[in-house]
């Protein structure tokens, strides 16, 4: 095993969650009762009714979710013709499914993509502005992620070596040729996937591998979630998860609720999101339904969190943020070195945003360095001018600039 945690420390005094929970439904009701409110008071003439009914508004949105909003994507537009897409289960997993978004294009050979999503605090349709802009000319599948609290006890624990097997196991299922794409916190777990995949000499190597603004290596470039890491002892992490409550399927399973990560996430740009709320207010107040419905759609994903599983999470702080394993080549898999080195055939396109404050500048292209058997014709990078880490692979920079770019770098390395 990588690594093999107990948690004798951890007291079963660690009731956050329960307190927690109880705070979120006696709040239901005041936040339905504001929202209500506002719906009658953003269309009065009177400008203070109307400011009153942006309060309620803002008020009633301001709260938490812990439903997956799911991805929704029922259409894609090609050639200014509307395809219809279907989302289809292909393997069902305990901690996740493999998703296959269909769609009706027959005759055209289209490269298959396995889009692998975060698992950091929201749920896998984080991603969905990615999956629907590669969809419009690619195959697509997801590995979505199931939220932990809703999984029973019973059914095992979920680590970093877990989460490498299901991707191999993914990879393997769709077939030789097939492009991966790592969004952020997933890249050095993909990659080293690919590398315990290429030293066994498997034949559903991947055609291509894509890294968008993931952590390979922190000690380049740290940012503040890099530093806050270094910071704190690994028994600090421990004694900040707490235990799912009933009623919910994981009762009694460790994890690091998605309130804390989300309010860490609110909190490293706190003046940021404050002027976004601030801006909305006045796109309330003054009838710009767009730019408010905008915000509101951005805001109902953010704040839709999943639990993380405490074996996942301190697997990861330990290896990818204070011990650095993978760079540093001691990483291991079932007693196994990841060997970086034994990938010589996976092209590998790298993505950075130039002002990204999660993952900082470099700490992805430092993949590249560490592939020492790839030839340098198969790196590529590219570094977005002015964008931040959301920005890299979802929103208009995406579409515009990054997406294109994706595509040409699969269809130009497809074999398929």
């Amino acid at each position: 095993m990588m690594m093999n945690f107990s948690f004798p420390t951890i007291p079963a005094s660690h009731s956050e969650y329960f307190a927690y929970e109880l705070l979120r439904q006696s709040g239901q009701l005041p936040r339905q009762l504001s929202r209500a409110s506002s719906a009658l008071l953003l269309g009065n003439q009177s400008t203070a009714l109307r400011w009153l009914g942006g309060a309620f508004d803002t008020y009633g949105r301001a709260r938490l979710t812990h439903t997956d909003p799911q991805f929704n994507i029922t259409e894609v537009k090609r050639n200014n013709r509307s395809i219809a897409i279907t989302q289809d289960v292909v393997r069902e997993d305990v901690f996740g499914d493999l998703v296959h978004f269909g769609k009706d294009v027959r005759g055209v050979e289209e490269p298959r993509v396995l889009i692998v999503p975060p698992m950091s605090g929201h749920f896998p349709s984080l991603v969905r502005g990615t999956v629907k802009t590669l969809l419009k000319k690619h195959d697509v599948y997801v590995a979505n992620w199931k939220n932990p609290r809703d999984i029973p006890l019973y059914r095992g624990s979920f680590g970093v070596e877990q989460y490498i097997e299901y991707i191999m196991s993914y990879m393997r299922l769709i077939g030789q040729g097939v492009h991966v794409i790592a969004v952020c916190q997933p890249a050095p777990l993909v990659l080293a996937a690919v590398a315990l995949m290429s030293e066994a000499g498997e034949k559903e190597l991947p055609g291509s591998m894509t890294l968008i603004a993931g952590p390979i290596d922190t000690r380049v470039s740290p940012t503040a979630p890099c530093e806050f890491a270094m910071s704190h002892d690994l028994s600090w992490f421990k004694d900040i998860l707490s235990f799912v409550p009933l009623p919910f399927g994981g009762a009694g399973r460790l994890v690091l609720p998605g309130f804390r990560q989300i309010g860490g996430f609110m909190a490293m740009n706190a003046h940021a999101h404050a002027k976004k709320h601030q801006e909305q207010f006045g796109n309330l107040v003054n009838g710009a339904i767009d730019l408010s419905q905008k915000h509101a759609k951005f805001y109902k994903d953010f704040r839709a969190v999943s639990d993380l599983s405490s074996q996942f999470f301190l697997d990861t702080i330990d290896a990818v943020f204070q011990r650095h394993l993978l760079p540093k080549g001691e990483m291991t898999w079932r007693d196994q070195t990841v060997n970086l080195g034994a990938v010589t055939k996976i092209p590998t396109f790298v993505i950075e945003g130039e002002v990204d404050d999660i993952t900082g500048r470099g700490q992805t292209e430092a993949a590249l360095t560490l592939l020492t058997g790839l030839d340098s014709k198969k790196k590529k990078l590219h570094v977005e001018p002015e964008v931040g880490h959301y920005g890299t692979f979802t929103g208009s920079r995406f579409r515009k600039s990054i997406a294109p770019k994706i595509e040409k770098f699969i269809h130009t390395h497809d074999r398929s």
